[in-house]
């Protein structure tokens, strides 16, 4: 039944003033050249690197960084043509307009059955996600990775399959890890077709891969064997239970509409049915140290792709003319899904971080006056300083501790002392989290006695060594 604006005008109300929160948020970002996520000033350093063709170095000395993600996303960030400043509000537009592309996908899906007011209360529900909207201003490739991902099932689905083929070899090269809409799509298909079409796709991928090794031979080890390590099935069971927690009334309403359509014979319902699963299954990835929640991403975005298909659900029991229970439902549906994401805290998280930018600006003042080298765990204030980042610590103590890299040339370069300056994150005094998280308790003591503290600003400590400058 589809549903009328003029009887929907509380759930587009609701759905307005939330739109107009999330592009409040969206503006004050922009203006804010700093990071807000520790894989942020990797990301805007790859792609001033990328534009000289130094990706995926050795890990020799220096510097000691994992290029964690295919070339692809800081090519496109490099190829706007920005600078260190510049790239900050780039790379985070660029996700702004893909969190849009995707809402779009649910609105066009939604407004096809249920009516525009439902639709687009959907679409709006999916921006204020506590997942989302916290990640919705980063500079990342998440977002991007999960439209192209889609693009390539809309492409086949209209009969443009050498276009959808192209849509998931990008998908694949923006985030290694996109393989649930393929797989689902896949599994929507007779057998032949689908192995013509599984093999078509490894094919390319197989051909662009060892194009790009001809370039930087070390960019598989980077990509595959430099992010395999240890895992923890009860740190992935806790973050599961942190996207259930923050997303229970939409991860509900997608799993009765899986219920509704299982058995639907329309190609997209076919597709969803697979494809919400096996995203939110292959998200285990969780469980791996450094992984964040921003693997929940497209299991997010598929759930919401099934509850903009499906049909609204029959209210029972009330004696009401047919449009007017169906708006009842739509203003229930659309209400119960933007509270999930407004009182899910990610307004005043994203705020809270928005409000780092001055703490920032003293790193970098600090760290532009120090002679080189200098050594971060905040990548974003070294470019901004006009330094080389030297450090990506956390992918680093992983392999530290798994055994696959011996971190002894930085413990060696931190008790001889040669940075002006090095900056650590803790939390300090409130037990949350302390200094050294990111570093093997060798690196950490070598710090320690060779450096002292010289002040902290906010979240972050500044050492510089114990003799004066080197």
């Amino acid at each position: 039944m589809r549903v009328g604006s003029p009887n929907s005008a509380a759930a587009v109300v609701a759905a307005g003033a939330a739109a107009l929160g999330v592009a409040s948020i969206w503006v004050a970002a922009l203006r804010r050249p700093f990071q807000f996520s520790y894989v942020e000033g990797y990301l805007v350093e790859q792609a001033l690197r990328v534009r000289g063709g130094d990706l995926y170095r050795p890990l020799g000395e220096p510097a000691w960084i994992v290029d964690n993600f295919p070339p692809l996303y800081p090519a496109l960030l490099a190829a706007t043509g920005a600078d260190a400043h510049g790239l900050w509000a780039a790379g985070r537009l660029m996700t702004m307009a893909a969190v849009v592309g995707l809402a779009w996908v649910l609105w066009r899906h939604g407004e096809s059955r249920n009516g525009r007011a439902y639709a687009v209360a959907v679409a709006v529900a999916w921006l204020v996600l506590p997942f989302v909207l916290r990640r919705s201003v980063l500079v990342r490739m998440d977002f991007l990775a999960i439209l192209l991902a889609v693009s390539g099932v809309l492409a086949y689905r209209s009969g443009r399959r050498g276009w959808a083929l192209a849509a998931f070899l990008a998908a694949g090269l923006t985030r290694q890890t996109m393989l649930a809409a393929p797989l689902a799509l896949a599994l929507t298909m007779p057998r032949r077709e689908a192995l013509r079409f599984l093999g078509a796709l490894a094919v390319l991928a197989a051909g662009a891969v060892a194009l790009l090794s001809l370039a930087w031979p070390d960019m598989l080890r980077h990509l595959v064997l430099y992010n395999t390590g240890r895992y923890f099935p009860l740190m992935a069971l806790a973050k599961y239970g942190s996207l259930l927690s923050l997303h229970a009334p939409l991860l509900i309403l997608a799993a009765a509409s899986w219920w509704r359509l299982r058995g639907s014979e329309d190609a997209t319902d076919r597709f969803l049915v697979r494809y919400a699963p096996l995203a939110l299954a292959l998200a285990v990835t969780v469980g791996k140290p450094g992984s964040t929640y921003n693997h929940f991403l497209e299991g997010l975005f598929a759930a919401a792709w099934l509850v903009a298909r499906s049909p609204p659900i029959a209210l029972r029991g009330l004696r009401l003319p047919a449009r007017a229970r169906a708006t009842a439902l739509v203003t229930t549906q659309a209400s119960i899904l933007l509270v999930s994401g407004l009182v899910g805290g990610p307004l005043a998280t994203t705020m809270a971080a928005l409000g780092e930018g001055d703490d920032q600006l003293a790193l970098v003042d600090r760290l532009a006056a120090a002679p080189a080298p200098v050594l971060s765990e905040n990548a974003g204030v070294v470019v901004q300083a006009g330094h080389d980042v030297l450090l990506e610590p956390r992918t680093l103590l992983e392999l530290h501790l798994s055994g696959r890299w011996d971190d002894a040339p930085l413990v060696s370069s931190l008790h001889n002392g040669i940075y002006s300056v090095v900056v650590t994150e803790g939390f300090g005094s409130d037990g949350r989290r302390s200094d050294g998280f990111r570093f093997s308790a060798e690196a950490w003591a070598a710090l320690q006695e060779t450096y002292v503290v010289e002040q902290v600003v906010g979240r972050w400590t500044v050492w510089v060594p114990q003799g004066g400058a080197p």
